[in-house]
């Protein structure tokens, strides 16, 4: 059994929409900052409370079994029928997509430029990891999200580790993926036993493809005034076997002492098969996209560890479910 709740805020006022609620669901996916929470709630005309429906900009927070697992703001608003409005509300990653910022970082490192965005735009902070790539750019009137997703892109090229950002309620993270390893469980009724989610796979579905793959990664200069390659990386038996596939990356010209390292770690991030696997689990709140979980499932080829692309929950009073879409890292 779930103890759901769902509080809706506006103007300092509170209300427990809970029993006039339902179809209670939470997505995010590995692309994306935020994450976003659709319901549907009954509209009565004969209760002055609850005739108008909610309010976009309005606050809801939501929770299970006394976690708060979201809050953010109402976005849209759509009428089904007479009695039933359906909503959308989106957590506060919401004004980091929608701000725009001046910024010019001369050589400090990609952690130290996050957070000064962070306190120009008073965006509180849970955790920033220390990530000593430096970094020299000019960004004029790009997205704050976009800046924070290109200082990581960079930080990757150069060191072949791959950060997560996200906004947990109210607060950025930026962590390792190495470091988002998590234990899924379910209980399945107030007092029984708990089990790892892992072990109990529902519905599966798998693709393969190639559509993604490189197996020639070729680092240039950045500049348009030369066109020099500073390192290059291949795998001749992908090439024989699937015809060559290339790729072209550009470099800061101060970068160029890294180039043939960032060719290395590139091709070896996008020379493989691409396998996308969905599946359906018990929910446990802690998952969502970013994560990485541990499989040993050799009948349907999950063995490892798996990084979460798209996470949706599901809930009801009765059940917690979410579908998953996984990913080789």
């Amino acid at each position: 059994m779930n103890k759901l709740s769902l509080i809706y805020e506006k103007n300092g006022e509170r209300r427990d929409i809970t029993a006039v609620s339902s179809n209670y669901s939470r997505s995010d996916n590995v692309d994306a900052l935020g994450m976003d929470f659709h319901f549907e709630m009954l509209v009565n005309m004969l209760d002055k409370n609850f005739s108008q429906g909610l309010e976009n900009g309005g606050i809801v927070m939501f929770s299970n079994n006394d976690e708060l697992v979201f809050a953010g703001i109402i976005v849209e608003d759509s009428r089904n029928g007479i009695t039933t409005r359906s909503y959308t509300a989106y957590d506060f990653a919401y004004y980091l997509n929608k701000s725009e910022a001046m910024k010019q970082y001369d050589g400090i490192s990609v952690s130290e430029a996050i957070r000064q965005l962070c306190n120009e735009f008073n965006i509180p902070i849970g955790n920033i990891v220390e990530i000593p790539t430096l970094v020299k750019a000019i960004y004029n009137g790009n997205k704050v999200s976009d800046i924070i997703r290109d200082l990581l892109k960079k930080a990757t090229a150069e060191r072949g580790e791959k950060y997560r950002f996200e906004v947990r309620l109210n607060k950025l993270y930026v962590e390792r993926y190495t470091d988002l390893i998590i234990d899924a469980k379910y209980v399945p009724y107030t007092g029984g036993k708990e089990f790892n989610i892992t072990d109990l796979p529902g519905e599966y579905a798998a693709t393969y493809s190639i559509a993604d793959m490189c197996n020639r990664i070729t680092v240039v200069a950045s500049s348009e005034k030369h066109a020099q390659v500073y390192g290059m990386a291949e795998d001749a038996e992908s090439i024989k076997h699937y015809g060559l596939l290339a790729k072209i990356e550009k470099v800061d010209d101060k970068n160029s002492a890294q180039a043939q390292n960032i060719a290395v770690k590139k091709l070896s991030e996008l020379n493989k098969v691409q396998i996308d696997r969905s599946l359906k689990f018990f929910g446990d709140d802690k998952v969502r996209s970013g994560r990485l979980l541990v499989f040993n499932k050799p009948e349907i080829d999950l063995v490892g560890t798996f990084l979460v692309k798209n996470c949706v929950h599901n809930y009801t009073p009765a059940l917690h479910t979410m579908s998953l879409s996984l990913a080789v890292i």
